[in-house]
């Protein structure tokens, strides 16, 4: 098995800084892990798991040999302020995944498209890959049991989420190409906004009937029923999720939303789920997501 683990990014979009040089093992490391009693033990998933490192390895090589480039015909020009502005930029977004509302705006156009390039092979990628382990987790079910089904689930999140929030495996829940997690907090939208940011997440937006019903009743079965802040903002009166979600979906209470001081969302988790806004310094508890592709 190749010891490639470290140079993969996952669906957490991390970039190199400008300036680096080194190998790309180094530059886009991030906070995985590898469990090697599990593939030991599971060999259709080592297999598929090589093949996933192998290819994001290659992507995140390509993407920094262009992004160089770049910056290599940009110092060229001699405006090295744009070059200076071109690498802040690039390094401010080191530590945040993409964001179609939030990241690229912050790129330069021509940094931006390299990394939607990357992030095309990537989302293929995971996707490829998740789906082998749910089928493994669906042929586990049937074989084995719940207990054993759940170990492939908790590598997923070995694999995708910061290894701090181990002890909280056995919490996070996931619906198709998403993790949730349920923190107490409380914080106001913009704190738990840049407290997910910072940890490669989002606030979770709720874009669909689905998504809706999935999160209402995982806050319930873990006893949770306070209001509960999402990803939802407004700005000049239009509403976005913050993660790029089209926003159409909505499940506001009567009379919601309700004021224009009031530009945050958070879910009232009454019998029917109903949404309320609030203003942006209420401090709720939240829910933060990481996208898997």
């Amino acid at each position: 098995m190749k010891r490639t683990i470290l140079s993969l990014v996952g669906c957490l979009c991390l970039i190199a800084t400008a300036s680096a040089q080194s190998d790309p093992a180094s530059v886009f490391a991030e906070h995985l892990k590898r469990d090697d009693s599990f593939l030991k033990t599971n060999l259709t998933i080592a297999k598929a798991y090589e093949t996933w490192t192998v290819k994001l390895t290659e992507a995140t090589a390509t993407y920094q040999k262009e992004l160089e480039s770049l910056l290599d015909k940009e110092k060229s020009k001699g405006d090295l302020e744009y070059v200076k502005s071109l690498e802040r930029a690039v390094e401010k977004a080191k530590t945040q995944h993409s964001s179609a509302c939030i990241l690229f705006d912050r790129l330069p156009p021509r940094a931006a498209t390299l990394l939607t390039n990357l992030n095309k092979v990537k989302n293929r990628e995971n996707k490829i890959f998740v789906a082998i382990l749910d089928k493994e987790i669906t042929a586990t079910l049937k074989q084995k049991g719940a207990d054993e089904a759940k170990k492939i689930e908790t590598f997923l999140y070995s694999l995708f989420l910061s290894e701090s929030f181990e002890p909280l495996y056995s919490k996070a829940v996931r619906l198709e190409n998403k993790i949730y997690l349920y923190f107490e907090g409380p914080k106001n939208w913009q704190g738990a906004y840049d407290w997910c940011r910072e940890r490669n997440g989002d606030l979770a937006s709720v874009g669909s009937p689905a998504v809706h019903a999935f999160l209402c009743k995982y806050l319930i079965k873990i006893g949770k029923t306070r209001p509960t802040l999402v990803g939802g903002a407004t700005v000049g009166g239009k509403w976005f999720w913050t993660d790029g979600t089209p926003w159409g979906f909505t499940s506001w209470a009567p009379g919601q939303p309700s004021g224009k001081s009031q530009d945050r969302l958070t879910i009232m988790f009454r019998i029917n789920g109903d949404w309320d806004d609030v203003a942006g310094d209420t401090q709720r508890p939240f829910i933060i997501q990481w996208m898997l592709y």
